[in-house]
Formats: structure tokens, sequence, C-alpha cells
């Protein structure tokens, strides 16, 4: 089961569209039980033609929504940013997710085991985000390219996912982690409306070309600031924790929150550029799932 998309900046595509797919008030143990019924799903979907599961409506979840997002203006910085984030997406059998920022799918399944793929544009910088870049010039946005390897233990799931991109940086960024979702009912045995809460851990590493380009200051860059020269090589970038909330309104309607918290490390952590090692970013959604 494909749980986190790689793609999306504000909200976790795979997390609500696996959230809102679950009954309404569903029991604790139901919730749990999710995971065996998607592996039962994932069986009987090799005896279908294609025919058959493309036009399979239990197949699809198409989920839109709006919703309030916060995150620094740019990576490092002491400033936030507070903007509105429309939501627009589709997911087919756990298997191909369209976005705003792009698309995935998933290249071989086994029961525990998802790899995957996905396509994007973004990543960019730009010097107006903020006064502490004048002088650094523009990081153009350019195609993503991303590969996922994720491996289901019951409700835990661990994940490495892998980001190449091909204009602006000509990076690669690569993030380890682990993440699971459980009832809060099971934590406090209380009747109605059953919240949802996620939780996960996971550290970024990106290469020479990343890390230069996002922290470094070359001596043009320093004359044209007046920030100190500096070089950044490849290595850990930053460990992130974050928490979302589902909770279910209606069986449709769901209201989303997430939190996430970065503390950045290695030399992108002591580069000039970054005036605030704590980073913290996420959101609060309305969606409706079709």
């Amino acid at each position: 089961m494909m749980k986190r998309s790689v793609f999306s900046k504000y909200y976790l595509t795979g997390f609500i569209a696996a959230l809102m797919a679950m009954p309404y008030a569903a029991p604790a143990d139901d919730t749990f039980n999710e995971w065996s019924r998607r592996q039962q799903q994932w069986k009987k979907s090799q005896s279908q033609s294609l025919y058959s599961k493309v036009t399979d409506g239990d197949r699809w979840d198409i989920i839109v929504g709006a919703g309030v997002g916060f995150d620094p203006k740019y990576e490092g910085s002491e400033k936030m940013d507070i903007s509105p984030v429309p939501i627009i997406e589709a997911t087919w059998n756990d298997t191909i997710f369209l976005g705003p920022d792009g698309v995935g799918a998933s290249l071989y399944q086994t029961e525990n085991m998802n790899i995957g793929a996905s396509i994007g544009y973004g990543g960019g910088r730009d010097e107006s985000q903020s006064s502490d870049l004048r002088g650094l010039g523009d990081i153009d946005n350019s195609l993503m390219v991303g590969l996922n390897l994720e491996y289901d233990l019951g409700p835990v799931t661990s994940y490495v996912e892998i980001t190449k991109y091909t204009g602006g940086t000509h990076g690669l960024k690569t993030q380890v982690g682990m993440q699971t979702t459980f009832p809060v009912r099971s934590l406090t045995g209380t009747l109605g409306a059953n919240p949802l809460l996620s939780l996960g851990i996971s550290t970024d590493w990106t290469d020479d070309n990343y890390t230069g380009d996002y922290f470094g200051v070359s001596a043009q860059q320093s004359a044209r600031s007046g920030l100190k020269q500096y070089s950044a090589d490849a290595g850990f970038k930053s460990v992130n924790t974050y928490v979302g909330v589902t909770y279910p309104i209606t069986e449709k309607w769901s209201a989303n929150a997430t939190f996430e918290y970065s503390r950045m490390l290695g030399d992108a952590a002591d580069s000039p550029i970054v005036k605030k090692r704590n980073q913290l970013s996420g959101g609060m959604f309305l969606a409706y799932r079709f």
C-alpha cells in the first residue's frame, strides 16, 4: 500500500487517501484490519482483467478540498509564509497517484513491499522570497524524478525516497524514514467519531550539488550579498518528525491537520544562509472524498 506521496509539499497524499477510505467512526479493530483488507484486495486484483480494474469504482479515490498551509519562506529562514492550499487528487487502486505537483505510480508490489516512481516539477528558489537571499540569485524549477521503496510491517511502514533534480540544482536528495497510523480510540477507549493519528520520523541526505546550490555561497554571491563565502558538501541535511490528525466529520468529509518539525544538520545547518536551524511547517485542511 502506498502510504506517502513523494511530491506533496503541504500534505501527505497517501495518508489522507488511506484514512478517508476507512469507514466513518470505524471500530478500532476494523481500522487495524485495514492493512489486511488491502492485502486481500491486492491478491484479488491479480485475477482481474485490466478493463475490470480500471472501471471498478471501488478502486478510485478522488479527493478535493482546501486549507491553509504554513512553512518557512525558504529552508533555513526564520520567517514564515502562510498561504491557501487547494487539494485536488486522484488515486487508482493504490497504484497511480495524480496531484497538483505531479504523478506517481507503483511499479512493483508484493503483500508487504512496494516500489514506486514519480515525476513532478518544482524545487526552485527565488531570491525575491526573502531579503536574506538577496544577491544569491535564483535556483530554477526543474523536473523531479523520484524512486521510492516502502515495506509494511503491519501498521508501521519504513521507506526510502530518492529524488533526482534534472534542472536548477541538478542535485540528489534521499529521505529514509518510518511512519504509522492508528485510531485515537485505541489509546482513549472513547466512543463516537474515530480520529486517526499519524506519526513519522525521517532524515534527509543530499549530495554536493544540492547542498552546494541551496546552502553554499560562491565568491560572486558573497560579493553581491555581503555574506561570507561558504562551501557546503554532501551529508545529512536534516532530521524530521511529523504528526497528522484526521477527524471524520461524515463518511465523505474529514478535517485534517499536519505538523512537521525539522532540525537542520551538518554543512546545511552551518551555512550563513540559514538563520534558524529549527524549521516548522504544516497546515489545516477540509477534504471531501468521492
